[in-house]
This record gives C-alpha cells, sequence and structure tokens, in this order.
C-alpha cells in the first residue's frame, strides 16, 4: 500500500474519510487525520459491528473497515478531505455478508457464467466505448442493465448487430 500520509502532504490533503456501507445502504464511516492514515491503512479501523446494524451483538468482535487503494477519491466540495472505500474483515477474514464482498463474489460469478468484462456505469462514464473495446468492436449479445433511462442509450449502443 503506497504512503498515504506522503501523498496527503504533496496533495494537501488534511483528513480521510475511512467509510463502508452498512446492509440498510447507509454510509458508516470515521474520520482520521492525515498524520495517522498509515496506521490505521495497515491495521484497518475499528467499528462495533452490532452499532452500525450488523446481525452481531456487543460480545461479538469489532469489524475492521480495511481501505481498497484504488478507491481514494478526493471530495470535491471540500478537497482537503478524501474518501477511502472499505472492505470488512472479522478476525482477519472477509465478512462474507459485506457489501463488496457480495459485489466482488457476483462479479466472479458472472465471469466463471462467461461474462467476458464487468465494467461499472459510475466509474466509467463513457462505459459503452469499454463494452466495444472488450469485444473487439463487436459488442455484446446482453446487458445488465441497472443504470435507468440515463444510460439506456449507452446500454443499447454496446449491444452487438444479430
Amino acid at each position: 500500500m503506497p504512503a498515504w500520509g506522503d501523498i496527503a502532504k504533496q496533495q494537501g490533503i488534511k483528513y480521510f474519510l475511512i467509510s463502508f456501507v452498512d446492509l440498510f445502504g447507509t454510509m458508516r464511516a470515521k474520520i482520521v487525520p492525515a498524520s495517522a492514515i498509515d496506521t490505521v491503512a495497515a491495521s484497518g479501523a475499528g467499528f462495533a459491528g452490532f452499532a452500525v446494524w450488523y446481525d452481531m451483538t456487543p460480545a461479538d468482535p469489532d469489524i475492521l473497515a480495511t481501505p481498497d487503494a484504488d478507491s481514494l477519491m478526493r471530495l470535491p466540495w471540500k478537497p482537503e478531505v478524501a474518501r477511502f472505500a472499505c472492505d470488512i474483515k472479522v478476525e482477519g477474514e472477509d465478512w462474507p455478508y459485506c457489501p463488496r464482498t457480495l459485489l466482488q463474489r457476483e462479479l466472479e460469478r458472472a465471469k466463471s457464467l462467461g461474462a467476458i468484462a464487468t465494467i461499472n456505469y459510475r466509474t466509467s462514464p463513457e462505459w459503452q466505448k469499454e463494452v466495444r473495446a472488450a469485444t473487439g468492436g463487436g459488442g455484446v449479445a446482453h446487458v445488465l442493465e441497472i443504470g435507468g433511462k440515463d444510460t439506456l442509450p449507452k446500454a443499447l449502443a454496446s449491444l452487438g448487430l444479430g
């Protein structure tokens, strides 16, 4: 993992949000000063699982939110703050009910069923071009369209003819 403290100094980042989504879709986060980010990034930020509506009791071990290095994003409205999306671990193991873990499992399942690529429409605004590139320009036979009316034209553009 990069030295996030050095990156913070170079880019003027003062704080990091260590964040994840609970089972109800609510973002949970802790704010970490840049001076402590390397320690937190290495070990994770502790949360009480029962307090964030995970199916746990106070007797269960804490969950650790471990930052995904590829998810770092500065907040456009507050550029001195950056956010990490985190995976949840319990006692060193991926927690099987973490929404990010569930998504990764489903993406792997899609690939095992024949999907040649998975493309996130939010991080790839021109995703139909990535679909065309992944298929050598031929397009795809099926699109799992979940973006709604704003992404439907791109879904249609990514389909192959015939």
